[in-house]
C-alpha cells in the first residue's frame, strides 16, 4: 500500500505544479499556453494538442518556424512561410491550402512554438474551467489517503539516553 500511496502522492504534486506553472509561472515568464481547435497544423500539430510557446525574443522568426499570433481576438498557431523585408510574416497553417489573409507584424507576435503535447490541450481547458473543484479534489484524496489503515508512518522507539540500566 506504500508505493500505491507514494506513487498517488507524487502523480498529485506533478498535477500541483502543472496547475501553477500554467496559472502563474508561465505568464510571469512571458510562456503561453494554448489548446489546439482546428485541424490546420496536422499533422504536426493535432486537434486538441497543448501548444506550448516561448517568448519571440530578440530573434526574429525564420521561414518554416511555428508561432503563435493574435489575429481577431484568437490565438493562431501556425508556420511562417515568408519573411517580407520589412519584418511583417506570412503565416499558413500545415493543412491549409492558402495562407492566412494579410500578413502578420511583430507586434501580434505571442511567440513561438517550443512544446505541442497531444491530447493535454483539452486537459488543460477542462483544469482551468474547474481549477479550484481540481484543487478541492486533491485535498481530499490526500485527506482519504490519510484515513486509509497503515496510513501512518511506524515510527522508532525513542532510544533514552542518561542513566543506562546496570545488569549484574
Amino acid at each position: 500500500m506504500g508505493r500505491f500511496r507514494s506513487l498517488i502522492i507524487n502523480a498529485q504534486i506533478v498535477v500541483l505544479v502543472a496547475v501553477v506553472f500554467v496559472s502563474l509561472g508561465a505568464e510571469a515568464l512571458g510562456w503561453g499556453a494554448y489548446a489546439i481547435a482546428t485541424g490546420s497544423m496536422e499533422p504536426s500539430v493535432s486537434v486538441g494538442s497543448l501548444a506550448v510557446c516561448a517568448p519571440v525574443g530578440g530573434r526574429a522568426p525564420v521561414e518554416g518556424e511555428v508561432v503563435a499570433y493574435e489575429r481577431a481576438g484568437t490565438v493562431v498557431v501556425h508556420r511562417v512561410v515568408s519573411v517580407s523585408g520589412d519584418g511583417s510574416l506570412v503565416c499558413k497553417g500545415d493543412r491549409n491550402d492558402e495562407p492566412d489573409p494579410g500578413t502578420v507584424r511583430a507586434e501580434a507576435l505571442v511567440g513561438r512554438l517550443v512544446l505541442s503535447v497531444p491530447a493535454a490541450g483539452a486537459a488543460l481547458c477542462a483544469l482551468a474551467e474547474h481549477r479550484a473543484q481540481a484543487v478541492c479534489a486533491l485535498v481530499v484524496l490526500d485527506a482519504a489517503l490519510c484515513l486509509l489503515p497503515g496510513a501512518a508512518i511506524p515510527r522508532r522507539p525513542k532510544r533514552r539516553r542518561g542513566k543506562r540500566p546496570v545488569v549484574g
